[in-house]
C-alpha cells in the first residue's frame, strides 16, 4: 500500500515522501465499504429468528421509515465527510487556515475558487477542500442533532401522542 500510494515524481527527486491524496481517498473509501459489508453481515448473523418479526413489524410504521430515511442521509454524510477528511489529511490542508470557524479572518477565503477548471478546487485546491470538510462536519453535526431529537420524541414520546 504505502509504495503504491507514494507520489512517482517525490519519490524520484528523494524529497519528503508524500502519499497521492487520491489514492489515500480511494484506499481509506475501500476500507468504509469492506468494514460496513462486515458490520451488516455480522448484525445478519447475531439477529435472532423470533425478534426479527418484532422488529420487521416495527419497521413498517410511517415514523420508522422516516427515521430510516434520516439515518440513510446521515450516513451519506458521514461517508462523505470522511472521504473528504482524506483529502484534507493527503493535501496537508489542515495546515492553511488552523483557525475555526473563520479562515483567515473571513467566513468564506479569497482563494476558495482559486483554480480553474471551477471543479478542480473541490479535489486540489487545500482551501476548498478544508472549507468543504469544515462545514460537512458541521452540517452532519446540526443534522446528527436533530435526529437524536427525533429518536427521542419518536420512542419516549409516540405513547402519549395516540
Amino acid at each position: 500500500m504505502v509504495k503504491s500510494g507514494l507520489d512517482n515524481k517525490i519519490v524520484e527527486d528523494q524529497a519528503v515522501p508524500r502519499v497521492s491524496h487520491y489514492r489515500l481517498a480511494a484506499h481509506l473509501g475501500t476500507a468504509l465499504t469492506i468494514y460496513s459489508a462486515m458490520m451488516v453481515s455480522a448484525f445478519d448473523l447475531l439477529a435472532k429468528p423470533s425478534q426479527e418479526v418484532k422488529v420487521l413489524e416495527m419497521l413498517r410504521s410511517p415514523q420508522a421509515a422516516r427515521l430510516k430515511t434520516l439515518s440513510l442521509v446521515t450516513l451519506g454524510l458521514i461517508a462523505t465527510t470522511i472521504m473528504s477528511g482524506a483529502l484534507v489529511a493527503g493535501l496537508d490542508a489542515g495546515l492553511v487556515y488552523n483557525e475555526f470557524p473563520l479562515m483567515g479572518g473571513k467566513i468564506i477565503p479569497t482563494d476558495l475558487l482559486a483554480l480553474t477548471p471551477k471543479w478542480k478546487n473541490f479535489l486540489e485546491n487545500s482551501t476548498t477542500v478544508q472549507f468543504d470538510h469544515r462545514y460537512l462536519v458541521t452540517i452532519f453535526l446540526f443534522f446528527f442533532f436533530f435526529i437524536i431529537i427525533f429518536f427521542f420524541f419518536f420512542f419516549f414520546f409516540r405513547k402519549e401522542l395516540s
